[in-house]
């Protein structure tokens, strides 16, 4: 079977049954044609596509950089190089997120902005989240109604932002209600920035190689 991707390690802690709230560890050791290599709880396994796993885990889908599983129900997308911790017993206890540092010294993962998906670059040198006014149009966001007119100053001059606050934003399943943002004129930046309004609200831990957030609450 021909391996679309080199080995990857993604770890990713999820739970593995919502009616007693216990959870288990995945990683996700390669991506095949039609099936995937993971280890769970320290068990390697290959599992075929619509094939379940030994803890009752179903790989429905596989693209060139995630795999997709039915847990509990409910789909679960986990995209390679970013760990996430993820808790489908409820929300009364705090949720948190497990970001891997790329090659580039980075963080990036996956979230929403208002339900919709977006990949997100962690900058703690950025103020607020910043998007660009193409993205935000792409998510219905009403900037120029809605937001309060400045200036932001990028590589291609003085632009105008609009700040405003988004109704909910979320990194993995922490989740934020009301959080501030900037909506930049024109294409910058060309990934969105999750700044300190959204940041200051959570806790982070950083060792260098993970950098973990959780939620306050």
């Amino acid at each position: 079977m021909k391996i679309l991707l080199a080995l990857v390690i993604c770890v990713v802690c999820l739970n593995a049954s919502a009616e007693k709230g216990s959870s288990s560890r995945v990683q996700v050791n390669a991506l095949l044609n039609n099936a995937a290599v993971l280890t769970i709880n320290g068990n390697q396994q290959m599992i075929h596509k619509n094939a379940k796993s030994s803890e009752g885990y179903q790989l429905i889908k596989i693209t060139t950089n995630s795999a997709i599983l039915l847990i509990d129900g409910n789909e679960q997308e986990f995209q390679l190089g970013a760990a996430v911790t993820s808790s489908k017993a409820g929300r009364s206890g705090k949720q948190s997120v497990n970001i891997s540092r790329n090659r580039d010294g980075m963080y990036f993962s996956t979230g929403t902005i208002n339900d919709v998906a977006v990949k997100f670059l962690v900058d703690t040198g950025a103020t607020y989240i910043a998007i660009n006014s193409i993205l935000a149009n792409r998510l219905g966001i009403d900037y120029r109604s809605k937001g309060k007119a400045n200036q932001a100053r990028t590589a291609s001059g003085i632009v105008t932002a609009w700040q405003l606050k988004l109704d909910k934003v979320t990194l993995g399943d922490v989740e934020l209600l009301h959080v501030e943002a900037a909506v930049i004129e024109g294409s910058f930046p060309n990934q969105p920035l999750l700044g300190m309004s959204f940041l200051s609200r959570v806790k982070m831990q950083d060792d260098g190689l993970i950098l973990t957030i959780e939620e306050q609450r």
